[in-house]
């Protein structure tokens, strides 16, 4: 849509003497999606002269990947006028508004890729495909200053593109999967090489597939927590819990089953229109806290804990992001805020995830990148003695784990860690540790010195006066609406708000207990504000609702009705005009997204009673090379072809006797086309045909 408005003192805007500062536009009659996209507003005098055609100085392909091709080139533009000292030229002194860039593969056609007001240009994956190979150029074309014309394209050499560069990395297809559903893991570059991925149980390491390919799609038949092995060039890494398999109650990734109209075209000027869902679509899924870098803590002082209490602490943790200090990322410990330095930093026992090397903890002993280091503290001295359990166990983020830490005590403290169910080791305290104090506060999160904050989420927080067995730590990992255990004393599942106090209280056997967040200060701990997230995909809640809701767009239509769900939903659509128009319909809820776009043929009828618009037809249809007509009356006709896009291909006149079978030629490749018929009065019919 192209507006003009003439701006003048008489017959348009009067401005008088003042300055157009400011253009205001209203619309009415609008639909609730209504929205504008602006291409240009501008101010013009006149007619403006095409600008010259620009000289390449230089241009030059960077780099080839799956992606396309990285480009530059460095331009000129003719100019006649005088210049001195390195007297700058600008787009004006040249008749040019801006420049648009081109490229074009050897044997295609050239794309438009971007525009600039510079005379030079980095084009970042422009289109190139690389099974077809061959040269590529990239070229620049100079646009007048009212934007009506530009110059004939100046193009650089053609150019040997570089040999392709593989992009690491790899995803899942699906956010969240069921038992028995088909998922995908591929490499994001489609031309990387086949490399050996292996799907284990993370309880148990139990194999669950194997597969040599650069993409491969598998099921899973049981819920739970899977461990990827990557084995690339000699090479194994492992993504702990990458694949997790959810329970029905949490919903799922909504699936368009089927999306139609009725008929196979729409006469008059109302259209209806129905799909098909998936059933399990919608649930509940349960809610975190968002530690937002501060902390997770439960005052010790409400316990009655001593030196030698057993007790368990398990969660659910996520990291959005892991951005270490110099000594890594604060992750679980027991401290009190009245220790003096460094004490304060330690505490009972302390915690961190490891940066790359990890330092050596004096018994040559070298941590890895994103380990999980616990440190015992000792009475006889202050320094912390590390437990070496879980050098194997790296922590990537966008991923959620399961953390049970259970302490013991025989002749002194012991330690047993869990992650995503699997015991990964133990370690028993050397020498007496640190008194325990009823000023401790056992802390998920927060600032250490040297050591960097949680930035993520952790749920399902339980604490146990025991020390817990591999079947308990199981059990844990689920939710539980009911607790018998008289010593399953704290749980935190997040589905309750906070008191006035900011308190989260337990819905545990001891449903006084008490936790905060904190933010941990040196000699201080600040309780603050709760902030709630979704917590585990694989654990339901009653907070946070998956609920599928429908999208319908229907261009150059008019939506007079809609309903919708999960599982079904219907729309009536009026059309104020014939033609061949998209209608697209998107299932949406807190999972993801499943889009479908289908065409629409429009006919309007003409009124025109002797003809029998419904014997007209088209045959053969599927056709290979013509495709035939048939009119019941005798007259005069025009036939028009359109492609898929809506883009015409040719138009016939067509002088028909009543019966006869009219020859339409339709040149282009195997796909659907449209034959539009009209007669003297106007549109008569619209068919759709496929070419095989």
């Amino acid at each position: 849509v192209e507006e003009t408005i003439k701006v003048s003192k008489r017959g348009g805007l009067k401005l008088g003497d003042e300055t157009l500062a400011m253009i205001g536009l209203k619309f009415e009659n609008t639909s609730s999606d209504f929205k504008v996209l602006f291409g240009e507003i501008s101010l013009t005098r006149g007619t403006s002269q095409e600008p010259s055609k620009p000289t390449i100085k230089m241009s030059r392909a960077m780099a080839t990947t799956y992606k396309g091709i990285d480009a530059k080139i460095v331009f000129e533009m003719p100019y006649s006028g005088s210049r001195q000292n390195y007297e700058t030229i600008y787009n004006s002194d040249v008749k040019t508004w801006f420049y648009k860039i081109y490229t074009q593969q050897y044997g295609e056609d050239e794309v438009l890729v971007t525009a600039t007001t510079s005379w030079a240009a980095y084009v970042v994956g422009a289109p190139y495909d690389v099974q077809k190979g061959g040269q590529f150029r990239i070229g620049v074309a100079a646009v007048s200053m009212d934007g009506k014309s530009q110059s004939d394209i100046a193009w650089g050499n053609w150019i040997t593109v570089p040999s392709s560069t593989v992009i690491e990395g790899f995803s899942v297809d699906k956010p969240i999967i069921k038992a028995g559903e088909n998922f995908t893991v591929a490499f994001d570059d489609p031309t990387h090489l086949a490399a050996t991925w292996v799907i284990k149980a993370s309880e148990n390491d139990v194999v669950k597939g194997t597969f040599n390919a650069n993409k491969f799609t598998t099921s899973l038949n049981e819920e739970g927590i899977y461990d990827l092995y990557l084995t690339m060039n000699g090479t194994t890494e492992v993504y702990r819990g990458k694949i997790q398999i959810s329970p029905k109650d949490v919903g799922a990734l909504p699936e368009i089953k089927t999306f139609a109209m009725q008929g196979d075209e729409i006469k008059g000027n109302v259209g209806e229109f129905t799909y098909t869902g998936r059933e399990d679509a919608d649930g509940y899924v349960s809610r975190g806290m968002a530690l937002g870098e501060k902390a997770f803590g439960i005052p010790a002082d409400q316990l009655g804990f001593n030196n030698t209490t057993p007790f368990s602490l398990t969660f659910w943790i996520y990291f959005n992001t892991i951005n270490h200090d110099s000594d890594g990322t604060h992750f679980l410990n027991v401290r009190s805020s009245t220790d003096a330095y460094p004490n304060s930093q330690w505490g009972f026992i302390w915690s961190h995830l490891s940066v790359e090397g990890g330092g050596d903890d004096g018994g040559g002993y070298t941590y890895n990148l994103n380990n999980l280091v616990f440190h015992y503290r000792l009475k006889s001295q202050n320094a912390g003695e590390p437990i070496r359990i879980s050098k194997e166990f790296v922590f990537k983020p966008q991923t959620w784990y399961h953390v049970a830490l259970c302490m013991g005590y025989t002749s002194n403290r012991t330690l047993d860690l869990y992650i995503n169910g699997k015991h990964v080791g133990s370690s028993t305290a050397k020498s007496a540790l640190y008194d325990w104090q009823s000023a401790n506060v056992i802390m998920i999160g927060g600032q250490a010195q040297h050591r960097a904050a949680i930035d993520g989420t952790i749920d399902e927080v339980r604490l146990y006066k025991k020390v817990l067995s591999a079947a308990d730590v199981k059990e844990a990992m689920k939710h539980t609406s009911s607790v018998t255990d008289q010593d399953f004393i704290g749980y935190w599942d997040f589905e309750s708000d906070t008191q006035s106090d900011n308190a989260m209280m337990s819905v545990g056997y001891n449903k006084a207990l008490k936790a905060f967040k904190y933010t941990p200060n040196e000699r201080d701990y600040v309780k603050e504000e709760v902030s709630f997230a979704p917590g585990a995909p694989f654990i339901s809640g009653t907070n946070y609702k998956i609920e599928t809701l429908p999208t319908w767009k229907f261009k150059g239509g008019s939506i007079q009705s809609a309903t919708g769900d999960k599982a079904s939903g219907e729309a009536s659509v009026s059309y104020d005009k014939e033609g061949i128009f998209p209608a697209t319909l998107t299932l949406t809820n807190g999972w993801g997204t499943d889009s479908e776009t289908i065409d629409v043929v429009v006919v309007e009828p003409t009124g025109i009673e002797d003809v029998t618009v419904d014997e007209m037809r088209a045959f053969p249809n599927p056709f290979e090379e013509e495709v035939y007509v048939a009119f019941a009356e005798a007259g005069e006709y025009v036939a028009e072809v359109y492609d898929y896009s809506g883009r015409l291909i040719n138009s016939y006149a067509v002088s028909a006797a009543a019966g006869e079978p009219c020859k339409i030629a339709i040149d282009g490749e195997a796909g659907v086309y449209f034959i539009k018929v009209k007669g003297e009065a106007g549109l008569l019919k619209v068919m759709k045909v496929v070419k095989k």
